[in-house]
């Protein structure tokens, strides 16, 4: 694995690598995405019903309007759960 974090261009003949700016840019996208995540867990953390926390307590707009009508209206957290 001598190439890892590399990767090569077929428009310049080039081999590209990460630079730390890049690595620095991609833990920071993590760590950004982790602390999001703690927050609203330490913020709901009193919230813990089933069915608040698989359909967002019927307050998930786009996924209930657009992606999941048909289980979102038939009261269902899973496509498993349609008979």
């Amino acid at each position: 694995m001598a190439n890892e974090g590399r990767s090569f261009s077929y428009q310049t003949g080039q081999q590209n690598s990460f630079s730390i700016v890049d690595y620095v840019l991609f833990a920071a996208t993590l760590v950004i995405s982790t602390l999001i995540g703690f927050y609203y867990a330490f913020k709901d953390r009193n919230n813990a019903s089933t069915m608040e926390f698989l359909l967002a307590g019927g307050a998930v707009g786009m996924a209930a309007h657009v992606y999941v009508p048909v289980f979102y209206n038939l009261k269902v957290t899973s496509a498993y759960e349609v008979s």
